[in-house]
C-alpha cells in the first residue's frame, strides 16, 4: 500500500506507550466487571465505604449534604450485582438511593412517614439529620454532571446515560456504531457516506464531506438532523477542537477512542445556558475512565459479511494511593474498508427500480477516442482535452486487446461499462490514549491533570480513470495517424496491479490537556478551576493518474514518452480491454490534492458553586462562574492547476491573515430552588423544584472588510507551458490568474448573545418525576460570514427578477425587472443562528409493581435566522425574497432599484420529537430479567427557505430523519452469565433525491431533470451478546449485529454511486465478535 503519511507509523510509538501502563498496573492490582462485582468492603463509615464501591462499579456515587460521616455500614464481601451491593450496604442506614441517570447515583437520608413504623423514632431521626446538615458535606470526587455544573446536578435536566458497559452489551466497538443505532441522530457524515455527502441539503448538514475535497477519515454526530455543526462534543464538561482546520466546530469522532470512555451523556434538550453556543441540536458529553488501580486487557476481533473486519486492543492500568491516584487507557484498532461487491455486481438498476436508473459509466475498457480539438487555440486544448467539433466518439468492440486494430474496427456504437466501485469506508489504523492524575493536598483541595491523545489515518482505493489522455500519432497502437482525445478506465489493470489504484489518505490528530484544582471551603463551597488546551491537525492527500504534467514534474518526460511511444512493448494501449498491456505505469500516479489544516483551542474556565441560604425545601444550590476562550484556525491547499502546482493559504490569502483567531467571554450562572422536599414535603408535592440558568456570551472577531479590488485576469497566449504530442514543450493559451490590488481594512466584530433556561421538576409522589424545560441556544456567524478582503461592490450584469410586489403589477403576479446587482462577499450586521427549545418528561416508578418503569420524553426545537445565501432564492423563490429588502433594494414608491448578492438570516427548521420507553425486571430461579420496548416518534421534521415559505417536509426522505423508530431488549443476568437480545426496526422511507436523468427514456422527459422518487422498503435488524466472567479473572464476551444479514432497504443511494443507502444501514452487514478481557486482582 503505496501512502504518503505512513499509515501505521504509530506502531512505533506502541511499544512505549504500553510500557507505562503497565509500569502503572505493576504496582496494584484491581478486577472491574459492570455485571458482576467481586468485592471486599469491610465494615467502615458509609461514605468511604460507598466511595470504594463506586470505584469498584464505575457507576458515579453522590452523598447529599451531611449523609455519610456518622453512619456506620457492616461492609460486603462475595459476588454482587451493583445494586444488590448497594441496597445491601445501605440496609439499615436510613440512606436510600436514587439513580440521577443510567450512571449516577445520588445518596440521601431516606424519608420516614411521620405516621409510619416507628414514628417517634424517625421523627428523632429528622432531628439528626437537620444537625448533620450542618456538618461539611462529604465530597466523594469531583463529579462531571451534564447539563449543569451544580453540585449533585440538575434534577430538571433529561441527560440520556449510556455507560460503556451498555456499548458493550450491544456490539458497538467505535462511537460512530453508537450514533449509527440512536434515534435521535440522522448518519449525514460516517465512515460510509462522508465521500458522498457533499450534495445534502444546507439544513440536513453544513460541516460537508469536500471540506478537503475528499471527506476521508471523518466521522461526525449529527443530533436530530439539525447538522454535525449544530451538535456540541465535549470531553469531560469541557470543548474540545473540531476537525483540524475546519469553521465549524464539529468533533470528529474517530478521534474519541472509544477504550477510554466510560459513558456519553446526551443531553437533547437545554445545555446552552450551561455550555453556550453550537448546541441547538444538542450535546454529547463524553465522560473518561477514571480512577482505576490495576491492570486490564482488551482483544476484540470483529468479522464481518463485507470484509469490513475489524481488530481492537486496549490496555488499562492505573495506581492508587490514599490521597491520589493516576490511571492510563492505551487503545489502537485496525479496520478493514467494506467489500461493496458483495452487496452488488451491477451499475444497472432497470430491473429494480426502472428504465431511467442505469448508472453504467462512460468512461469505458476499451477506451473511448475522438480527434484532438485543434485550431487557433490549439495549445489550450493541450490541458483541456476535448473532441474536434464534428469528430465522433469511437469505440473498440468488447473483447478486442486493441493490438493490431485498424480505423475500421471502431464503432460509434459505444458500450456503457458496468464497473462497481470496490470499496467503501477505508483502511484504518487508530491509537489512543488517556492519561489522567489526580492529588488531595490536605482534605479540600484536589488537583487534577488529565491528557487525551489520539491519530487516525486512513487510506481508501478510489476508481482509477485514465481520462482526458492526449494520445500522440506516433503511438504504437494508434491507427488513425492523428493525434486522439482518450478516456479509459483501466480496471483489468488495476486489478492485476499493473496499473497503481488510485487513492485517498488522511492523518486526523487531537490532542487535548487539562489541567485544573478544586478547593473546597467554608462547608458548602467549591471552586473549581481548570485551563484546557485542544488542538486538532487534519492532513489528507489524493493520489490520481493526473491526465497532464508541467515541465519540472519529475515524472513527466517518462509520462508522456509512453503515450505517445512507437515501441509497442513500452506504448501506453487505452484502446483494447487491458489484455495487450506492457507499458511501465509507475509514472502515472502522483499526488493531485493535498490539503493541511490545524485548529488549536484555549479554555480558561473559573465555577464557583456551592448551597445558599436554606429555604423550604433545602439548600438553595448556586453557580457562578466564567469562561475566556480563543480559538486559531490554520488552513492551507495545493491542487494541480494547469500551470503547475498552485499553493493556497487560505486565510492568508482570501482574508489577509494566516490563522484567523476568534475570542469569547461568557459569564454564566445557576441556581436551584427546592421548593419541596424532604422536610416538607405533603401528599400531592413529595418534592418541587425550579431551576434557572443564564449564560452571557460575547464573541470577537477580527478580520477585514474590503479595501482589495480585484483585476480580472485576461486570456493569454503564454499563460503557461504544455507538451504538444510529436513537438515537445510549448507555449499555451490559457487564462492569467486574478491579481487584487490595495489594503485590507482590518477591524474588529462583537457579538454578544444571552441564553437563558427556566427548568422545573415536580415529584407528586415518590414514584412519579415530570420535568420540564425552556431555552434558547444560539449558533454565532462564521469568520468567513463576516469578513472578506474585496469590497462590496457593483457588478457589470444585471440581474432579471420576477418582482411580486412590483408597484406596476397589476393583474400579472409580478413584473420581470433588469436590477444592477451588488455584490457582497461579506455581511458584518449577519445575525447568529437561534432556537428556542422545549421540553417535557415523565418518570414513573410504580411502588406496587417493583422494577416496572415507564419514561416518556418530548421535545421541540424551532431553529430560525439560519444563514443562508440569498442568490439561490432570488431565481427558485422571488415571491419569498421580494420584499427582504436586503435582497432587494427599493424607492419610496416601493419600485426595485438594485439587488444584493450575499448572506441574510433567512430560513427556519422545526424539529419535535418523543420517546416512550417501557421495562420490567423481575427475578427468577435462574436469574434476573429486564424486557425493555422503546418506541420513538419525530412528530414533525420540516425545512421553510423563507418567512411564509411552504414547508419541506423531511420526515421519511432520504435526507430526514425516519418517521419512527421500535426498539426492543432483553436481557437476562444470572450469576457471571449475562446476555442481551436488541430486535431494531425503522420503517420505509421514501427516497426524493435520486439524482438526475442521464438519457431521455421512461418518465425522464430530459436529460438533466430530477429522476423520479421511488420508495424504500422497511429494515428490521436483530443484535445479540453473551458474556461470562471466569473465576481467573477473564471475561468473555461474543455476539453479532445483524445476525440474519438483512439488506439495505434502498438499492440506490447518492444518485446511484453506492447500490445501498449508508446512511440507514450499515454496509458491515452481519458483524459476529469475539471479546477476552483479562483483569489482575488480588
Amino acid at each position: 500500500m503505496d501512502n504518503r503519511f505512513g499509515i501505521g507509523r504509530s506502531r512505533v510509538q506502541l511499544p512505549a506507550l504500553l510500557s507505562v501502563v503497565l509500569a502503572l498496573a505493576a504496582t496494584g492490582v484491581f478486577a472491574e466487571s459492570d455485571e458482576v462485582l467481586s468485592l471486599d468492603i469491610e465494615p467502615q463509615e458509609a461514605g468511604s465505604a460507598l466511595m470504594e464501591l463506586g470505584r469498584a462499579s464505575g457507576v458515579q456515587i453522590m452523598l447529599a449534604q451531611g449523609n455519610g460521616t456518622e453512619i456506620r455500614v457492616e461492609g460486603l464481601q462475595g459476588q454482587y450485582r451493583f445494586e444488590e451491593a448497594l441496597a445491601s450496604l445501605l440496609k439499615g442506614t436510613g440512606l436510600a438511593y436514587e439513580f440521577a441517570s443510567e450512571n449516577t447515583v445520588v445518596v440521601r437520608q431516606a424519608q420516614e412517614s411521620p405516621d409510619g413504623p416507628g414514628g417517634g423514632d424517625a421523627e428523632a431521626e429528622v432531628e439528626e439529620s437537620e444537625e448533620e446538615e450542618e456538618e461539611e458535606p462529604v465530597e466523594l470526587e469531583a463529579q462531571r454532571v451534564t447539563g449543569s455544573r451544580l453540585k449533585g446536578g440538575d434534577p430538571t435536566a433529561n441527560v440520556i446515560s449510556i455507560s460503556a458497559e451498555d456499548m458493550a452489551r450491544r456490539g458497538i466497538s467505535t462511537m460512530e456504531e453508537l450514533f449509527r443505532q440512536m434515534p435521535w441522530t440522522y448518519a449525514s457524515n460516517t465512515s460510509q457516506s462522508s465521500r458522498y455527502f457533499s450534495a445534502q441539503p444546507v439544513d440536513v448538514d453544513r460541516e460537508i464531506s469536500t471540506g478537503d475535497g475528499m471527506g476521508i477519515g471523518v466521522s461526525f454526530a449529527n443530533l436530530r438532523a439539525l447538522g454535525s455543526e449544530n451538535s456540541l462534543v465535549l470531553v469531560n464538561g469541557r470543548r474540545v477542537s473540531g476537525r483540524g482546520g475546519s469553521e465549524y466546530n464539529a468533533v470528529n469522532l474517530v478521534n474519541i477512542p472509544l477504550a477510554a470512555i466510560e459513558r456519553v451523556d446526551i443531553d437533547l434538550g437545554s445545555a446552552s445556558a450551561i455550555y453556550g453556543s453550537d448546541a441547538i441540536g444538542g450535546v454529547i458529553n463524553f465522560i473518561t475512565k477514571k480512577r482505576f488501580a490495576g491492570l486490564e486487557v482488551t482483544l476484540r476481533e470483529e468479522f464481518s459479511a463485507t470484509d469490513a473486519d475489524r481488530r481492537v486492543m486496549s490496555v488499562r492500568g492505573g495506581y492508587a494511593w490514599d490521597s491520589g491516584s493516576v490511571t492510563a487507557d492505551l487503545s489502537r484498532d485496525e479496520s478493514e474498508p467494506v467489500n461493496n461487491r458483495k452487496i452488488w455486481t451491477s451499475m444497472d438498476y432497470r430491473d429494480l427500480l426502472g428504465p431511467e436508473y442505469d448508472r453504467r459509466v462512460a468512461t469505458a475498457q476499451p477506451g473511448i477516442v475522438c480527434q484532438q480539438r485543434g485550431g487557433f487555440f490549439a495549445s489550450y486544448w493541450l490541458v483541456l482535452p476535448r473532441c474536434a467539433s464534428g469528430a465522433p466518439s469511437l469505440q473498440l468492440p468488447p473483447g478486442h486487446s486493441g493490438a493490431g486494430a485498424t480505423v475500421d474496427d471502431f464503432t460509434e456504437e459505444l458500450a456503457p461499462f458496468d464497473y462497481v466501485p470496490p470499496q467503501n469506508g477505508w483502511v484504518s489504523q487508530s491509537l489512543g490514549v488517556n492519561v489522567r492524575a489526580e492529588q488531595y493536598l490536605g482534605e479540600n483541595l484536589i488537583i487534577h491533570a488529565e491528557v487525551l491523545f489520539s491519530e487516525h489515518d486512513a487510506y481508501v482505493e478510489e476508481r482509477t480513470f485514465a481520462d482526458d489522455y492526449i494520445i500522440g500519432a506516433d503511438n504504437a497502437y494508434n491507427p488513425f495517424g492523428y493525434d486522439l482525445a482518450v478516456t479509459y478506465a483501466p480496471f483489468r489493470e488495476v486489478e492485476s496491479g499493473q496499473f497503481p489504484t488510485a487513492n485517498d489518505e488522511s492523518v486526523h490528530t487531537m490532542q487535548t490537556v487539562n489541567l485544573g484544582a478544586v478547593w473546597q471551603f467554608g462547608g458548602s463551597h467549591e471552586l473549581d478551576v481548570s485551563v484546557t488546551r485542544s488542538e486538532s491537525e487534519h492532513e489528507s492527500v489524493a493520489w490520481r493518474a493526473r491526465y497532464h504534467r508541467t515541465e519540472d514534474e519529475p515524472t513527466a518526460v517518462e509520462f508522456y514518452r509512453i503515450l505517445s511511444s512507437p515501441d509497442p512493448n513500452a506504448a501506453f494501449n487505452p484502446f483494447g480491454n487491458g489484455s495487450a498491456q506492457n507499458a511501465d505505469f509507475s509514472s502515472f500516479l502522483v499526488p493531485t490534492f493535498d490539503f493541511g489544516g490545524r485548529t488549536v483551542s484555549t479554555t480558561v474556565e473559573l465555577v464557583l458553586r456551592g448551597g445558599l441560604l436554606e429555604i423550604w425545601g433545602g439548600p438553595i444550590n448556586y453557580v457562578v462562574g466564567f469562561e475566556d476562550r480563543t480559538r486559531k484556525i490554520g488552513r492551507s491547499w495545493s491542487w494541480f492547476a494547469d500551470r503547475g502546482r498552485d499553493v493556497l493559504d487560505y486565510w492568508a490569502d482570501a482574508y489577509a491573515v494566516s490563522e484567523p483567531k476568534s475570542g469569547l467571554r461568557a459569564e454564566f450562572m445557576e441556581l436551584g430552588f427546592p421548593l419541596f422536599g424532604e422536610k416538607n414535603s405533603r401528599p400531592g408535592i413529595r418534592e418541587l423544584y425550579v431551576s434557572l440558568q443564564a449564560r452571557r456570551d460575547t464573541h470577537t472577531f477580527n478580520g477585514p472588510q474590503g479595501g482589495i479590488e480585484r483585476i480580472r485576469g485576461g486570456f493569454e497566449p503564454n499563460a503557461y507551458r504544455a507538451w504538444q504530442p510529436g513537438v515537445g514543450w510549448v507555449d499555451a493559451w490559457g487564462p492569467e490568474y486574478d491579481t487584487l490590488e490595495g489594503t485590507a481594512s482590518i477591524l474588529d466584530i462583537e457579538k454578544k448573545d444571552t441564553t437563558p433556561r427556566i427548568g422545573l421538576l415536580y415529584k407528586p409522589m415518590d414514584s412519579l418525576s415530570i420535568r420540564a424545560a425552556w431555552t434558547e441556544s444560539f449558533h454565532p456567524p462564521l469568520f468567513s460570514q463576516q469578513f472578506s478582503v474585496e469590497d462590496i461592490r457593483m457588478r457589470d450584469f444585471n440581474l432579471l427578477f420576477q418582482d411580486y410586489l412590483h408597484p406596476d403589477r397589476g393583474a400579472d403576479e409580478f413584473v420581470l425587472v433588469s436590477l444592477p446587482l451588488i455584490d457582497a462577499p461579506y455581511d458584518p450586521e449577519i445575525r447568529s443562528e437561534y432556537a428556542d427549545k422545549f421540553s417535557l418528561g415523565i418518570d414513573w416508578r410504580p411502588e406496587s409493581i417493583p422494577g416496572l418503569r415507564w419514561t416518556v420524553d418530548w421535545s421541540q426545537t424551532d431553529f430560525t435566522d439560519k444563514i443562508a445565501d440569498a442568490s439561490g432564492f432570488t431565481g427558485t423563490h422571488p415571491e419569498l425574497i421580494a420584499g427582504n429588502e436586503k435582497v432587494i433594494q427599493r424607492d419610496e414608491n416601493g419600485y426595485p432599484i438594485s439587488a444584493t448578492r450575499g448572506l441574510v438570516n433567512l430560513a427556519s427548521k422545526v424539529s419535535e420529537y418523543v420517546e416512550t420507553s417501557i421495562q420490567y425486571s423481575f427475578d427468577t430461579s435462574v436469574g434476573r430479567f429486564t424486557p425493555r420496548l422503546t418506541y420513538s416518534e419525530f412528530l414533525r421534521e420540516y425545512f421553510r427557505v423563507a418567512e411564509g415559505a411552504e414547508a419541506t417536509d423531511r420526515l421519511g426522505t432520504q435526507h430526514g430523519s425516519d418517521r419512527y423508530r421500535l426498539t426492543g431488549q432483553l436481557t437476562w443476568q444470572w450469576q457471571r452469565l449475562a446476555a442481551d437480545l436488541f430486535i431494531h426496526y425503522t420503517p420505509g422511507y421514501t427516497n426524493d433525491r435520486p439524482g438526475s436523468c442521464n438519457n431521455v427514456v421512461g418518465r425522464c422527459l430530459t436529460s438533466f431533470q430530477q429522476l423520479p422518487a421511488f420508495d424504500a422498503t422497511s429494515l428490521t435488524t436483530v443484535d445479540g451478546s453473551a458474556s461470562y466472567w471466569f473465576d481467573n479473572g477473564l471475561r468473555v464476551r461474543a455476539g453479532g449485529r445483524n445476525l440474519f444479514k438483512r439488506e439495505s432497504p434502498s438499492p440506490w443511494s447518492f444518485s446511484g454511486i453506492l447500490g445501498y443507502d449508508p446512511t440507514r444501514w450499515d454496509a458491515r452487514s452481519r458483524v459476529l465478535y469475539l471479546e477476552l478481557t483479562w483483569a489482575m486482582r488480588d
